[in-house]
């Protein structure tokens, strides 16, 4: 019962710094254009689509974690999904965390080297993207092969 306690306050610290990022992502997609007006057109459009989709992300894994918290048998079943070992070796081979980090950060590049020259832009986007979808792939293969 310790662990669901412990798990309770992660979840609603979780809540909190998706809310963090709707706030942030929700100010960039309506003012972004005022704030970056130097930036081409097509790099700021692809920057509030990304602000758009990451918003409605949050929002879904926001209710999703906000429901499990008032529910014990919700909670404990996304305890047991989140802890589950079959799944945490899937998401090591497909190289879960380290491939969304280096993503993001090659989308954050293309988007400040987007202002500079619209062909970096494309091909940092297209490679964080191909660098996403081989890691889904990846997945999906260990999550049937495993």
């Amino acid at each position: 019962m310790q662990h669901l306690t412990q798990y309770r306050k992660t979840l609603k610290l979780r809540v909190f710094a998706l809310s963090a990022l709707m706030l942030v992502t929700l100010a960039v997609a309506l003012f972004g254009d005022r704030i970056l007006h130097q930036l081409n057109p097509v790099v700021l459009g692809f920057l509030r689509g990304v602000c758009i989709g990451g918003e409605g992300f949050a929002c879904i894994i926001g209710i999703r974690y906000r429901k499990a918290l008032h529910s014990d048998d919700a909670l404990q079943r996304m305890y047991n999904a989140e802890n589950d070992e079959r799944m945490k070796a899937i998401r090591a081979k497909a190289g879960i965390p380290v491939i969304l980090i280096t993503s993001v950060c090659m989308m954050l590049a293309a988007v400040a080297a987007g202002h500079f020259n619209l062909i970096v832009f494309y091909t940092l986007t297209a490679a964080a993207l191909a660098q996403l979808l081989l890691s889904c792939g990846l997945k999906l293969f260990y999550r049937h092969k495993l």
